[in-house]
């Protein structure tokens, strides 16, 4: 092993199956002194096997959940990945590229129609709707919670302030669960995926050819050293405007 990143899957290996093993030879009756030291000890189970526990998991479960992972991940996810993108391009990217429009302005847009994208799954998942109907729900609970200050018991109103206070903090930190979880659903991930699918669409060996430079825009070098602008700087720099004039134009129309 030549760092610890080989040493870790093989100790967390060792230990998922002794962990097994223990377990199924406490099961079939056998006793095991030590984590390691009867790693050899058989088990018999019903007269039909006489192997080593490790050795039977790690042929027949590793290898077979290694099988699984193999045929999900090259059997379905990279195909899928690879028709989505197919798709993409011949939507996105080669119509504008017939248009000879220029690759900053192509990435811009990308940029922008995520955003739009972004804005539209925030719609449907009613994300300000649901933020609203939380505040109200917890400023009603916080209303009726000072209202236990009216009751002349002190250990009875001490009781039902703690009982209170535990479900407005459930229900807070339930409601913050849920809204990081939107966000990532709404912003996260669309620009993680598009920023994948495009930094292999316009990728360094693309934009040496086209412009010269491993950059959508190039730069004369400055003091801080800035050659120019990659995909991911152009994508980002247009989202976050559209982002912003999507909001700004949101509020004026509910006023």
């Amino acid at each position: 092993f030549n760092t610890s990143a080989d040493l870790f899957p093989w100790f967390l290996h060792l230990w998922c199956f002794q962990t097994i093993r223990n377990d199924l030879c406490e099961i079939c009756g056998v006793t095991v002194s030590s984590p390691c030291g009867d790693l050899q000890k058989e088990c018999k189970v019903g007269g039909f096997f006489n192997l080593p526990i490790f050795f039977i998991f790690d042929v027949f479960f590793m290898e077979t959940f290694n099988r699984l992972l193999d045929w999900l991940y090259f059997g379905v996810i990279t195909p899928l990945f690879r028709a989505v993108g197919w798709v993409l391009s011949l939507v996105f990217i080669r119509p504008l590229a017939w248009l000879h429009t220029p690759i900053w302005l192509h990435v811009a847009l990308l940029g922008a129609l995520t955003a739009v994208l972004s804005l539209q799954i925030r719609h449907v998942l009613g994300v300000d709707e649901k933020v609203a109907k939380f505040n109200a729900m917890f400023a009603e609970k916080r209303r009726r919670q000072q209202n236990l200050q009216f009751i002349p018991d002190k250990y009875s109103r001490e009781a039902l302030y703690r009982v209170t206070d535990d479900e407005l903090n459930h229900d807070f930190n339930t409601y913050l669960a849920n809204h990081y979880a939107r966000y990532v659903t709404v912003y996260l991930l669309p620009v993680f995926l598009t920023l994948a699918w495009l930094n292999t669409v316009f990728s360094d060996s693309f934009l040496r050819h086209m412009v010269g430079v491993p950059y959508v825009i190039g730069m004369p070098i400055t003091i801080f050293g800035i050659q120019g602008l990659t995909v991911t700087a152009v994508f980002l720099l247009a989202y976050i405007l559209t982002l912003m004039v999507g909001f700004f134009l949101k509020r004026k129309m509910c006023r």
